[in-house]
Parts: structure tokens; C-alpha cells; sequence
């Protein structure tokens, strides 16, 4: 097997085994300080055996478009002893500054190229192999492959390929139930078409997808049967509309962008009035304490802004689903997985240029919190979750005092209280919810438009 199979996750999994093989701890998606500011690296390695790799770091980028140059920049500016970037597609490799710094075309040559800078024996075996047989081998190198083999006409190719990119995203229903059919009927009668049948067949007999019986939703749904072709097309897909991608996103704001990845993609539209309580996915987790808490607060921060994106948001989502890139099922967006890491791509600069504003994301994340959790009346539970929330976010009982002060003179509440537990008296809830928006717009208009 080749790595023409290989998706970007297959990369960042190999990379992984292959620094772990090298005595070294590995972390995905690993968010850390890049030239003083904060950034996102594909892979990060930190060496765990002395005995083969010496307290050396390493830095890895993989780099599926034009952007080579700013990838490049990247693992230098990460300070890692090392740093490599992984360039799949095929194109012009600019010089590298920096004698530490290399760019590498496959796994096999990253391998090659760690156990040099390593000084690894050659008795010691390569694992670049084994790694890329552990890779399911999907039927086709692509549908455009299966499509040619069978004569398939265009516009039914480009159906399928919806479809299928569809069903490998979130539930598709090919058939409802007829709830007023009898045994009398004809069998045919039984059922309703609701979704592409044509479509359908095609990579049926290709033998890409199939039908699940879902009884509780009465229907029955496509389900991908090869995974690796759906991530394969995934991926293909995604390069074709990337220009289109980071249109959009410069459109709507990066702020919208990152909402969007951080709730794991999943949206239900129409409902979102409130500030969002949102924070990292578990795989964002930092190496370093404060950097978490740095992060977690940010994102907690941005969260609270969502009643002032909302339209924004909203008309984002829809453009994706334009886009090919959500899929509605249910009353529910879902965001085509492989789009969540071009996305961070394109963000990741404006992510670490708002982390330096600490006092405005600290105001946010603190109204957040007071929206979110107060009143906590004498609720053990929830007063733990409070506090291990509030130790999380890095945030101090001062920080919700001073954010609440203006409640306290509008008569809104008490005065905030910092005892164990801390509380406040909410005079009128719906007042206490309406200002602390109205703050979160205040902060948003005074502070986030003067600094983006």
C-alpha cells in the first residue's frame, strides 16, 4: 500500500506512532506559545526516552495547500528542536531559513530524515512500513476512479458524491415510513422516497454505502460502508472549495469560524439567543497549565458573544451548506469533520492575536459564568461544578465581583458575595439576563471592534 490513501488525520496518527516509536510523547491539534503569541500545531513531540532522542522537541506541520511558506514559518517560530513540514501536495518548495527546519514529501522521508538528526543506529528497524499497511485500504483510490470504470454520467457523479459526503457527515434518510399503510396496500406503497435513490444505487453497487433501519426515527438511512473513500473525497472535496472556504470566513469573521469548530461542529439554528458556554474539545488540552486556562477562557469569552453573532452566524452556517460542507439532518447542522482543521488554518493567526487581550477576555468569560451558572441557590452539585469551572477558566472570585458590579447598582442583585459559596441575590432574573447581554454588547462595540 501507498500513502495515496492517506487523509489528513491518517497523517497526523502516523507522525504520532512514529515519534512515539522514537522515544517521544505526542499530542494532536497541541495549542502552545509560537514566537510569544499562541498558536496550533498538527503534532508536537516532546522526547520521553533520553536514550533515543535526547530532551530534543519536535514540531510537525502537514501542509495540503499553497500555504507552505506560513507552515514553514510556523514550526520555526515553535522553538521545538526540530521542526518538520510534511508538503503532500505537489508543489514548489521555497527555501527553508533555518538549519533545523525541513520539509519533507512522505512519511518514509520524515522517518529518514528524524533517525539523522536523532543519530539513530541502523539496527534499529524503520517503522514507516508497518505504519502504512495499518491503513484500511479503501476499493478505489477515489469515485472519480469507480465513476470512469462504469461509464457513470456526470451530473449523477457529482449526486453521489453529495450523497455520499452526506451520509459520512450525519444521518440521511433514503426512505420514511408510510404510517397509513396497511398490509392491503401495495408493498411498494410501504415506504415514501425521501432522499436521492439514484444516488443511492450507484455507490450501493459500488459497494460505498448501504441502509440502516433507524426504528425510532421510522425511517431508513444510509450508512458509508467504506470510510476511507468518504474521508479520501472528504479531503478532495474540501481542496476544491478552500479559496471559497476562507471567503466566507473572512465574510462572517474568524469569530463565528472558531464558534463553529469548538461546538464539534453540531448546530441546531434558530435557538441561539444566549450566551454559549462553550469550551476545547479534550485533544485541545495544552502541555502547559496556564496555557490551558488561557485558552479555555478565551473560548469561554468568545461564547458569551453569541448573541451579538448570532445573524452572522447563522448566515455562516448556511453559506457552508451552500458550500457542501454542512449537512442538514433532523433540524440539526452538522459540519463535514475534515473541514474543522482547514478552518483552524485559516484562524489560528487571529485566535493568538486575540488571546492577548486579557482584560476583555477576562470581562467576557466572567459574564459568561454569572449568565450560565447564577442563581446557584444551595445546589451542591451545581456549586461544584461552579468552582472547578471557575478553576479551570483561571478566572478568581474578583473577576465575577467586578463583573457584576453594575447589576449591583442598577438594584438588579445583592452585592456579590465571596464566601464559601460564593452568592448573589437576583432581584429579577430576566433583568439579570437582559443586562449582562447588554454588557457583553457594550464590551463587544467599545473593545473587540477597536482591536480586529
Amino acid at each position: 500500500m501507498s500513502e495515496a490513501y492517506f487523509t489528513h488525520t491518517d497523517y497526523q496518527k502516523a507522525i504520532e506512532k512514529l515519534l512515539v516509536y522514537y522515544g517521544f510523547s505526542t499530542w494532536r491539534e497541541y495549542w502552545m506559545p509560537i514566537d510569544g503569541e499562541m498558536g496550533r500545531l498538527d503534532v508536537y513531540g516532546s522526547c520521553a526516552r533520553s536514550d533515543l532522542c535526547d530532551k530534543t522537541t519536535v514540531a510537525v506541520e502537514i501542509s495540503r495547500s499553497s500555504r507552505l511558506e506560513k507552515d514553514i514559518n510556523r514550526v520555526y517560530k515553535s522553538r521545538a528542536t526540530y521542526g518538520f513540514v510534511l508538503a503532500i501536495k505537489l508543489i514548489e518548495i521555497p527555501p527553508v531559513a533555518g538549519r533545523n527546519i525541513f520539509v519533507v514529501r512522505s512519511l518514509s522521508e520524515f522517518e529518514n530524515k528524524l533517525r539523522e538528526v536523532l543519530k539513530i543506529s541502523e539496527d534499529y528497524p524503520r517503522i514507516t512500513p508497518r505504519i502504512i499497511e495499518e491503513v484500511s485500504i479503501p476499493k478505489y483510490n477515489n469515485l472519480d476512479e469507480a465513476f470512469e470504470r462504469f461509464n457513470i454520467p456526470v451530473n449523477l457523479r457529482e449526486r453521489a458524491r453529495k450523497l455520499l459526503l452526506h451520509a459520512y457527515t450525519t444521518c440521511y434518510d433514503l426512505y420514511v415510513d408510510n404510517e397509513n399503510w396497511d398490509p392491503s396496500m401495495p408493498a411498494e406503497r410501504k415506504y415514501f422516497v425521501v432522499g436521492d435513490k439514484e444516488a443511492f444505487n450507484i455507490l450501493h453497487q459500488l459497494d460505498v454505502v448501504d441502509l440502516v433501519r433507524d426504528s425510532p426515527a421510522r425511517t431508513y438511512k444510509v450508512y458509508v460502508k467504506d470510510m476511507q473513500i468518504a474521508k479520501i473525497e472528504a479531503e478532495r472535496y474540501i481542496d476544491q472549495v478552500e479559496k471559497e472556504l476562507e471567503k466566507v470566513i473572512n465574510r462572517y469573521g474568524w469569530e463565528v469560524a472558531l464558534i463553529t469548530v469548538v461546538v464539534q461542529g453540531r448546530e441546531w439554528l434558530g435557538i441561539g439567543d444566549e450566551p454559549l458556554f462553550i469550551e476545547p474539545p479534550n485533544e485541545w488540552s495544552s502541555y502547559f497549565a496556564e496555557q490551558k486556562e488561557l485558552l479555555n477562557r478565551a473560548i469561554v469569552a468568545l461564547g458569551a458573544l453569541r448573541p451579538v453573532l448570532k445573524d452572522r452566524y447563522q448566515k455562516f452556517w448556511e453559506d457552508l451548506k451552500r458550500l457542501g460542507l454542512a449537512f442538514s439532518c433532523r433540524g440539526a447542522f452538522t459540519l463535514l469533520p475534515e473541514a474543522a482543521w482547514i478552518m483552524l488554518k485559516f484562524i489560528q493567526d487571529k485566535i493568538a492575536e486575540f488571546i492577548k487581550n486579557e482584560r476583555l477576555i477576562r470581562d467576557l468569560a466572567s459574564l459568561n459564568m454569572l449568565y450560565n451558572y447564577f442563581p446557584l441557590y444551595i445546589d451542591q452539585d451545581k456549586i461544584s461544578r461552579f468552582l472547578e469551572t471557575l478553576s479551570r477558566l483561571g478566572l478568581r472570585l474578583d473577576d465575577l465581583e467586578k463583573a457584576s458590579h453594575d447589576l449591583y447598582v442598577k438594584g438588579i442583585t445583592s452585592r456579590f458575595i465571596k464566601d464559601h459559596p460564593p452568592y448573589i441575590i437576583i432581584y429579577d432574573e430576566k433583568r439579570f439576563k437582559e443586562s449582562i447581554i447588554e454588557k457583553i454588547r457594550l464590551l463587544y462595540s467599545q473593545s473587540w471592534q477597536k482591536n480586529n
